[in-house]
């Protein structure tokens, strides 16, 4: 019994030494709190009603998010262990203009859809609509281009302009419209064994249109196209770039696209010698620079040895054997060409 009574109060001082309760007063009845400091894997979040809100946290310091739908969000950063309670959060308006958007395909408005803002000094402010199409954006006074993104649609070219919102406290209206793009590509590149690559860069050339971006870890890639004849070319470092040519009908889709691709491969030839002669059945093993074997060849009877197609992009090196005796190493060699007259003098 004294012992579970020693853990309580262990616990209560464990508690009481490294949290603090840190309250919120707002000048909003509602809105969103999220929070985490350094090391967390997670965002926390929570809700506060009636205007205010109390977390009890570690002594530690902590990057805050707070916001309320009808405010620009609010970042602050403060430390756990040193601020005054309570801790007032006005959120205004003042300096900011509102953007009042919907985004439609055609007479439909379209929920979930990506909308960025990005300024004069590259600096991006997103948004996300929401089930009827509809969002609130608050943002400092600026010329503004615009994207939306929402997979299967792409952005109207009448809404690719810049746009003035230079007047603050003004509310701005804003329609924007999405073309749908009926038909998409899937596939994945694979090497030589057919195992994927992962992370290759993809171009496809769609129309007019030129399509850069990137497959997964698994080699997978997937995008939205115009119908019509679809090139899709695929690179990775290390590999010989290869492609293909699709033909993808209207309201229709091309999956399961398969992409090989070579390792690019390099030889390293020359002569095993002793300075006055050829030296023949000469054991040479071909080594990576982390020690691991690549494979073993012999010297011929003029002392040529050769070691053929070597997958690229590394650093190796020969051992040159007798009995299972190193009798020379070589230098790195840098395997980003072919290597000639790599000749070796035995002493």
């Amino acid at each position: 019994m004294r012992k579970i009574i020693l853990v309580i109060l262990f616990i209560n001082l464990f508690f009481i030494t490294f949290s603090k309760n840190i309250t919120f007063n707002f000048n909003t009845s509602t809105g969103k709190v999220e929070y985490f400091k350094a090391g967390d894997l997670n965002t926390q979040s929570n809700y506060f009603y009636d205007g205010t809100l109390t977390l009890d946290l570690e002594k530690d310091e902590y990057y805050f998010l707070l916001s309320n739908e009808d405010f620009p969000p609010i970042q602050k950063i403060i430390d756990v262990k040193t601020t005054e309670n309570p801790i007032d959060i006005v959120f205004t308006k003042e300096n900011y203009i509102c953007v009042k958007g919907i985004v439609k395909n055609n007479s439909s408005n379209l929920g979930n859809v990506n909308v960025s803002f990005t300024n004069s000094e590259n600096k991006s402010f997103h948004f996300s609509t929401d089930i009827f199409g509809e969002f609130i954006a608050y943002l400092p006074p600026n010329n503004y281009s615009i994207n939306a993104e929402r997979f299967g649609y792409t952005l109207d070219k009448k809404n690719k302009i810049i746009y003035n919102f230079s007047s603050a406290r003004k509310t701005y209206s804003l329609e924007l419209n999405l073309i749908e793009l009926p038909c998409f590509i899937q596939g994945k590149v694979i090497d030589e064994n057919n195992h994927s690559i992962p992370y290759p860069k993809i171009f496809i050339k769609n129309g007019e249109n030129i399509i850069q971006g990137e497959g997964d870890e698994f080699g997978m890639f997937k995008f939205p196209v115009n119908s019509g004849i679809i090139t899709i070319l695929a690179q990775k470092n290390s590999f010989f770039q290869n492609g293909v040519v699709r033909k993808i009908e209207k309201n229709s889709s091309i999956t399961n696209i398969e992409i090989p691709l070579s390792k690019i491969r390099y030889s390293i030839t020359g002569i095993v010698t002793n300075g006055i002669k050829a030296l023949d059945k000469v054991e040479l093993q071909l080594v990576n620079e982390d020690n691991s074997k690549i494979t073993t060849t012999y010297s011929d009877e003029n002392g040529y040895f050769e070691f053929y197609k070597i997958p690229s992009n590394r650093k190796v090196f020969i051992l040159v054997l007798k009995d299972n005796k190193i009798l020379k190493k070589t230098e790195l060699i840098d395997l980003n060409k072919d290597i000639k007259d790599f000749n070796i003098i035995l002493d």
